[in-house]
């Protein structure tokens, strides 16, 4: 078929340009990812000796973490570590540094 114009269109490069993060409720932290080209991120939390305690991945450049473990439990008071990792719409996957999160209710 013929060549159109929307075939041509290039989709934007993946930029991850940093990630903030604010209380959205007692219980909840929204993780915001800035940058273009972000299809979806994915969000990571560790114990201090390395286990994973939570990771799940959603669609947009915003996620809403309710503080749960992978099991659903409500993580413990203290220190953790997350990683947020941006995928995007041309493929490229980008992460950003590794940073302390400090859980006090």
């Amino acid at each position: 078929g013929p060549i159109t114009a929307a075939s041509l269109r290039q989709l934007p490069p993946l930029s991850l340009d940093g990630v903030t993060l604010a209380l959205s409720s007692a219980h909840d932290i929204l993780f915001d990812a800035h940058g273009q080209g972000i299809r979806s991120m994915s969000v990571e939390v560790y114990r201090l000796d390395g286990k994973r305690v939570f990771r799940q991945e959603q669609t947009g450049n915003r996620f809403l973490w309710h503080l749960n473990e992978d099991n659903g439990l409500l993580v413990a008071n203290g220190v953790y570590l997350y990683r947020v990792t941006a995928y995007g719409s041309n493929g490229g996957i980008m992460e950003d540094s590794v940073q302390r999160l400090l859980i006090l209710r």
